[in-house]
């Protein structure tokens, strides 16, 4: 009985050491280019990049790959200018993916192996 409850208490110990560890990263550290792209913020984007690759902002490598991300973004959003929730589900092959998670997310559930994961 002794041995569980200190298995217990020593598992639940460990948990706040990753938040503790990883925390003081998330002050410190550089968003992404290519999501600050995506959300408008290309300055910042360009910034950023060139910290990543140690160069100048207004070099020529850093312009272009600042180039090829915006493009990409670009090219996103028009792929998936008229997506929506129905194509999510009904689309060609999703509704099949869709049902085999669902159906092995639910048997996680109802077998308990979730708890046995943690």
């Amino acid at each position: 009985m002794l041995l569980g409850l200190l298995t217990v208490k020593v598992s639940l110990g460990i948990v706040p050491v990753h938040f503790i560890v990883t925390n003081p990263w998330f002050s410190i550290h550089q968003e992404s280019p290519r999501w600050l792209a995506s959300v408008e913020r290309n300055e910042e984007a360009l910034n950023n990049l060139a910290f990543l690759r140690r160069e100048a902002a207004d070099s020529p490598a850093v312009r272009a790959e600042m180039a090829e991300i915006e493009a990409a973004i670009e090219e996103e959003r028009v792929a998936r200018k008229d997506l929506g929730i129905k194509e999510a589900f009904l689309g060609k092959g999703n509704f099949i993916r869709f049902f085999i998670a669902f159906f092995i997310f639910f048997l996680q559930q109802f077998c308990g192996q979730n708890s046995v994961n943690y």
